[in-house]
């Protein structure tokens, strides 16, 4: 079966599985392609993010669609852990 699948807004490409390759399995071949970690990806279809054990037979893919795949945002650190203050320059802020 041939997937249509479009990384991060790029030009679209197909991808050859099988109809009971889990969402997951998807991922790890696009990484592989991009130079990515697969847990670092995000499968969206119709508008929704598919769930990693979903197969891709379960997704109803009745027209010919393409496949999203994005790389989910970077987690940012908390300001308590960044060593930002709020505090104006030449001010310290009080503990």
């Amino acid at each position: 079966m041939i997937v249509f699948v479009r990384f991060n807004s790029s030009h679209g490409f197909p991808v050859e599985v099988d109809s009971d390759t889990s969402i997951f399995q998807l991922k790890e071949v696009v990484a592989k392609r991009q130079g990515v970690p697969a847990d670092q990806l995000r499968v969206i279809f119709a508008g929704k993010e598919l769930r990693n054990d979903w197969t891709v037979q379960q997704v109803d893919q009745s027209t010919t669609a393409f496949m999203c795949i994005a790389k989910a945002p970077v987690k940012e650190c908390s300001r308590e852990n960044s060593g930002y203050s709020a505090a104006p320059a030449g001010r310290q802020r009080s503990p």
